[in-house]
């Protein structure tokens, strides 16, 4: 019967996906319709609003036109008929302007005959204009010239104007049987609105009708056993089975529940047996990882001491042993536990003295930290090795300007804190870089290296998803270990 469940069609699921399918296929094409018709007549009605304000231009620069035709012809005056000229061609660009956005057949015409009567009005200026300088040449005698295609310049003018009230009624009526299309369209785009409203509540009301006889009684039945469960009576918490008046789905899902059920019964026991091994396993690997930095870094630290006794008298070597003696009675004391993040940053220090000793002025430390600075606990010697690794693999070999910065900032409102641990050294290419963070995250306590790796590992199984620790790093550029630790759940003091 399970098998025969499993296979069948949930009808339920399939109705809905239709419901759902319908709702939201006719929303977008009713937006689509919308969308496009409406637009593209919005557009056209602010096209025809804009025409008769160009239409306008027209007329007022064609009077412009005439009045300086008639200063020149008064004044004789060549810079009348230039101003003349050039108003008529910035009237001619508005009827141009006006024939691009015109789309009724008749308003085209009308527009054709007025661009054919400017062209034969500048064509009469042009007459007047000759008939002038012939009268500047010749005299009184061609002054009737002048008359003569001046009262044609005048006569194409009144064509002009008889044309205004006509056009710009035509102008007034395209854009009003526009604006009522707009209209109309509204109100068919509403009523089609509520019709495909209400069939749609209909559609829906039955759905829910239909969802809440098949599926919300066993969602009830589940409700009840989950708490059940969480009283720990597992046998209260079995759903027997109706399978007439129930979805297939949600038999489907009883009969999974039931099964976990007993599962979840068989293997409580068994789970906090594992954890409780778990928890042991992981504090012994959280000893044996902060174990393994100690014999590197006290072997290392030797030798840097012995060869510094070497080269100077026994004074300075005194307070090198001391600040090497705090260090290894830190290590041996410490060794597999965590710290104050203060102390870690106090036993970093006699570290930078110890390597300032040694590199001189060759190296600069730069330890920066924001004030109230959060004293969390961290296993210890954590700093140490990333500064160790700045040194040996970054700015070890640069006989000037080297730095080394160790930046602490603090976000209070998202109780996180960031170490920046950053050199100028020699920087690794990207393939290097690459294969530096692989190591550094599939680092184990079975690796040789003590280093990028062991850190990151003690820091996972301490802080586990509290903590992110990132590797950046530009050949040439020097290297940047960011460490970020969130401490919700830690209740710390400030760093004095």
């Amino acid at each position: 019967m399970e098998q025969a469940i499993q296979t069948k069609k949930n009808f339920t699921q399939k109705r809905l996906t239709y419901f759902f399918i319908l709702v939201v296929g006719t929303a977008v094409l009713m937006n689509i319709y919308t969308a496009l018709y409406s637009g593209i007549y919005y557009f056209r009605y602010q096209s025809a609003n804009r025409q008769i304000p160009v239409f306008r231009q027209y007329y007022s620069e064609i009077d412009q036109v005439i009045s300086s035709m008639d200063d020149y012809v008064v004044n004789e005056t060549d810079s009348d008929y230039e101003l003349a000229v050039a108003t008529l061609e910035t009237a001619q660009e508005s009827l141009n302007s006006l024939k691009d956005s015109v789309e009724d057949a008749l308003i085209t015409r009308e527009l054709l005959d007025l661009t054919d009567m400017t062209v034969i009005l500048k064509k009469q200026m042009e007459v007047v204009n000759d008939a002038m300088n012939l009268y500047h040449t010749t005299g009184k005698e061609a002054f009737e010239g002048v008359t003569d295609s001046y009262e044609k310049v005048t006569s194409v003018y009144t064509a002009i104007q008889d044309e205004y009230d006509p056009f710009s009624e035509m102008l007034l009526d395209d854009t009003e049987e526009i604006y009522q299309t707009m209209q109309k369209n509204s109100i068919l785009g509403i009523g089609v609105f509520i019709v495909v409203f209400l069939i749609s509540g209909v559609l829906m009301f039955s759905q829910i009708k239909y969802i809440h006889h098949s599926i919300s009684g066993p969602i009830n039945e589940l409700i009840h056993s989950a708490e059940e469960i969480q009283q720990g009576n597992f046998e209260g918490a079995v759903i027997s089975l109706k399978e007439n008046t129930i979805d297939e789905g949600m038999l489907l899902l009883i009969q999974v529940f039931n099964k976990m059920t007993e599962q979840l019964k068989l293997q409580i026991e068994t789970l906090k047996e594992n954890v409780r091994v778990q928890r042991q396993l992981q504090e012994s690997r959280f000893k044996e990882l902060q174990m393994q930095i100690n014999p590197h870094f006290m072997f290392n630290t030797l030798n840097m001491i012995a060869d510094f006794a070497y080269l100077e008298n026994a004074r300075q070597t005194i307070v090198l042993l001391n600040k090497t003696a705090k260090i290894f009675r830190f290590s041996l004391d410490f060794s597999g536990k965590t710290v104050n993040l203060s102390r870690e940053i106090e036993e970093l220090n006699n570290y930078i003295y110890i390597q300032q000793q040694r590199f001189g002025k060759r190296i600069r430390f730069l330890v920066k930290m924001e004030e109230d600075f959060p004293d969390i606990k961290i296993p210890a010697l954590i700093l140490q090795p990333l500064v160790e690794n700045s040194i040996t693999h970054g700015v070890g070999m640069l006989t000037s300007n080297a730095e080394i910065a160790i930046e602490l900032t603090h976000n209070q409102k998202e109780k996180k804190i960031s170490i920046l641990i950053q050199d100028n050294g020699e920087g690794m290419s990207q393939s290097k870089l690459e294969q530096v963070v692989k190591d550094m995250r599939s680092y184990t306590t079975q690796s040789a290296k003590i280093g990028l790796g062991n850190v990151y590992l003690r820091l996972k199984m301490f802080f586990e998803d509290h903590v992110l620790m990132e590797v950046k790093s530009k050949e040439g550029w020097g290297t940047t270990v960011m460490i970020e630790i969130g401490y919700d759940k830690e209740e710390v003091s400030c760093i004095d």
